[in-house]
Formats: C-alpha cells, sequence, structure tokens
C-alpha cells in the first residue's frame, strides 16, 4: 500500500471467503484491435524526492490530465478532490473537478473509505469521498465509464506526496468490500474492475497480467507494461513464484522471502536461518522494505545507522558501498535478486517531508530498510528497483529476474493467453502452507 502498511482489509478477509471473481459486460472488440499488438506500454516517472513512480493518464472529458502513484498495494484507484482538506483553497493542479466533466458518473450508496499507516484507522491518514465512473485514456487505450474514488486528501498524506493512487492490487482489498462501514462489505458481486480487466475485457490485452521497470533509482523514468514483457530489460531468465493465498484466493501480491544474504567482496554472510519463511507484499506504492526487526538489524550491521524522526538514516558516505543484499524468494530454487547497499540510500535531503539531516557535521542519508514488528511485511521501491517484474492475476503468480539499469532498448513480446508468458521462465512451485509469517534470523 501506498506509503506504509494499511491491514484491517487482511483481517477481515480472515473471516470471509470469497467467490469466484466476475466482470459485468464486455464491448465485442472490432477486428482492426484484434490486429493490433495487444499490450499497453506506459512510461513512469521516478519522484525522488516524493518517493513515488507515478503513471500519466487523464480522466473525463473533455479529459483532465493526472499523475498518479502506481501501487501494487492497494485496490482503489482514486484522483484527489480539488477542495482536499490537505489543500484548500490552494490546491495545485491535478485534481479532479466533476463539473468539468460530461462522462461523470457519481456511484451511489458507497463511498471510499481507505486508510494509509500501521494502525486500522487514523482520521490524518484516511482517504474519503465518493466513488464515480467516467472515461479514462492510458496511452492508446481508452475505457468508458472507468470506476474511481474521488478522494478527500487530508493534509498528513498530502505532504507526504500521496496525492492519487493508481491501484493495481487485488480487488479482494477494496474499501466497499472490506470496509466495516461499507454496505458492500463482504458482497463479491459488488466489487468493481481494476485497470487490468478493463484492459483485457476491452481487448488492449491478452490476459489480466503486466510487467514493471523501475528502473535504477538515478534513472528518472520505468516502465509499466499492460499484457507486456520487455526482454530488453532483465538478466537471465524470468522466474515464476506462486502468489500466497488467502483460503484459496488472490488477495495481495504476497510471495516468499526465504533467505537474505550480504555480500562483501568475496565474502557471503547469511543473515537468516535456514527455516526463514517470511511472507512479504510486493507493494510498489511503499518507498522502502519493511522486514522484521532482527533481519533489519542484521543489514544495517556497520553502517552505523540512527533513527531521525522513527526512520533510520546511515552516513551519506554509504551511497559509494559496494556491499551487496541478494534476497531469495521463493526456497532455494526461487528468485535471486542482487541489491546495491548503495541503491538502499536516498540521495542527501530527500525526502522533501523531512529535508536534509546532518548530525555532529556528517550528512545521513534515508535508508530504505526498515524495521517493523509485523504482521505485514513489504518489499517496496528499495528492493523493486533490482528486479523486473511480471505480475500475472491470471493465474495468481509473478515472475522475476535481475533487472539491467538504464536500458533504453526495447523488446516487448506481449503475454498470451493461457499460462505461458511468451518468453522462457523457470517454474517454482514453492508454497508457504499457512501464509502467515515466521522469520528466522541469526
Amino acid at each position: 500500500m501506498s506509503r506504509l502498511l494499511y491491514c484491517w482489509q487482511l483481517c477481515f478477509f480472515a473471516l470471509c471467503s470469497a467467490e469466484p471473481l466476475k466482470l459485468g459486460f464486455v464491448k465485442q472488440l472490432d477486428s482492426s484491435r484484434r490486429l493490433q499488438q495487444r499490450y499497453v506500454n506506459l512510461p513512469i516517472t521516478n519522484e525522488v524526492t516524493l518517493q513515488r513512480y507515478v503513471v500519466n493518464f487523464t480522466a473525463g472529458t473533455p479529459p483532465q490530465p493526472f499523475s498518479l502513484t502506481i501501487d501494487t498495494g492497494s485496490s482503489d484507484t482514486w484522483l484527489p478532490a480539488s477542495n482536499s482538506s490537505g489543500c484548500a483553497p490552494n490546491c495545485p493542479g491535478g485534481t479532479f473537478d466533476p463539473a468539468k466533466s460530461s462522462t461523470y458518473k457519481q456511484e451511489p450508496g458507497v463511498e471510499l473509505n481507505v486508510s494509509y499507516g500501521v494502525t486500522p484507522y487514523n482520521p490524518n491518514t484516511t482517504v474519503t469521498g465518493p466513488y464515480f465512473n467516467d472515461t479514462i485514456r492510458l496511452g492508446s487505450a481508452v475505457i468508458e465509464n472507468f470506476h474511481f474514488g474521488l478522494g478527500n486528501v487530508p493534509s498528513t498524506l498530502y505532504e507526504q506526496g500521496t496525492f492519487g493512487i493508481f491501484a493495481l492490487g487485488s480487488r479482494l482489498g477494496q474499501s466497499s468490500y472490506s470496509n466495516p462501514s461499507s454496505p458492500y462489505r463482504g458482497q463479491v458481486d459488488k466489487l468493481f474492475s481494476m485497470v487490468y480487466d478493463e484492459l483485457q475485457a476491452h481487448g488492449y490485452t491478452k490476459r489480466k497480467a503486466f510487467s514493471l521497470y523501475l528502473n535504477s533509482l538515478s534513472s528518472r523514468t520505468g516502465t509499466l507494461i499492460f499484457g507486456g514483457i520487455d526482454t530488453a530489460k532483465y538478466q537471465n531468465e524470468l522466474v515464476s513464484v506462486p502468489v500466497q493465498l488467502q483460503q484459496g484466493s488472490f488477495f495481495s501480491w504476497n510471495i516468499v522471502l526465504t533467505s537474505v544474504s550480504r555480500l562483501q567482496g568475496t565474502k557471503n554472510t547469511t543473515l537468516t536461518a535456514p527455516d526463514t519463511n517470511i511472507a512479504v507484499d510486493l507493494d510498489c506504492g511503499a518507498p522502502s522494505m519493511y522486514l522484521p526487526t532482527d533481519l533489519v538489524t542484521s543489514i544495517q550491521a556497520d553502517l552505523n545507522a540512527t533513527m531521525h524522526e522513527g526512520t533510520p538514516y546511515v552516513p551519506c558516505v554509504h551511497q559509494h558501498n559496494s556491499d551487496i543484499l541478494e534476497l531469495t524468494l521463493g526456497g532455494p530454487d526461487g528468485a535471486r535478486i542482487q541489491v546495491p547497499y548503495s541503491s538502499l540510500l536516498d540521495p542527501y535531503g530527500a525526502p522533501a517531508a523531512r529535508g536534509p539531516v546532518t548530525i555532529n557535521g556528517t550528512d545521513y542519508c534515508y535508508f530504505g530498510v526498515i524495521a517493523t514488528p509485523g504482521p505485514i511485511y513489504l518489499l517496496g521501491d528499495t528492493f523493486q528497483r533490482a528486479a523486473y517484474i511480471v505480475y500475472d492475476v491470471d493465474n495468481q503468480r509473478v515472475a522475476m529476474a535481475q533487472a539491467k539499469e538504464n536500458v533504453k532498448e526495447e523488446k516487448i513480446v506481449e503475454i498470451p493467453t493461457g499460462t505461458g508468458l511468451g518468453v522462457p521462465v523457470v517454474t517454482n512451485t514453492y508454497v508457504f502452507p499457512t501464509a502467515t509469517t515466521t522469520a528466522g534470523v541469526k
């Protein structure tokens, strides 16, 4: 989820068994679209000082432009209201004005109500407002009657840079389904389509799947491809890892972290015990990795880390640290992703909401591995920059490989119907039996 953790959906879902998901009426595809390439390739922008990646699209008629945070940990796409309490009466551009759209239709009977943070409800980090339908344009794709929330953004989220979400998570996390106050709570037939549902349903993609390339910390741009994989952007073969299901259903992009090591030249130090199984969510809306406290202590060893306003900082000299953090996901035959320690540090002075930190004459930088007591753990942007990741909704799995940095060349392959990805894949079937977290840390 965007920024930090939010978990009442998970607690609620443990009490509900979901039925198969349903889509509404779909238009017949025209013959020209059947002949076109069936993927939607979108550039994304790295806004380093706000610790987010945004995608540009338009909503409404005539189109109103937006840059929203892409978020594999969120289930509700919402636009910031032009009169949001966190910025009114001087809200910036990029807010939505329903009065200026002739295709705006408010959704009666239920409202958006989603919180961000470590507690089930905090009014300072809760976005509320009406749901509505309108036309969106994503690159060459046009979708009519797409479902949004129109969010009143409080000051805390506005100052952090959470100003609209482009959701890429599971439909079962939607606030209309899981929020205790929703009249649609637990009603599967009231779930709304996600953007990947609509793109596949309207024939822009062959399958509900997308790939994500954040690129390096220093790069301004990456790519989000619905229905396609860019084989120029990663090394070796993709490794497929199953999503850990909750009572048989896809609730989040949850996979199993089974080993973490620190590579220092020829020295390889394993930081986790042999029986480690940590259920982690792949969450590109979170700027950092959020892992068990003992493990983070081991990762930070010898870095002279200190806490500043509840967040770890290390001397900025470690931007030149040559150590590697290696994470193995899905057991001994799973995916192995190497994250340079140097990429775990934000530039000095970032994020903008915190500003420069200097302690006893030494410049300190934000360190993107954060300790949390759980029960939810995340692999956010500091991990995902190092990986090329394919999110396969239809088959409830992810496939990943080590990303190449700063590659401009494109070799995009369509993701076909069925179970294959159209490219070589090593299939891994590791399943953590209880989908709860156990962390064995040395």
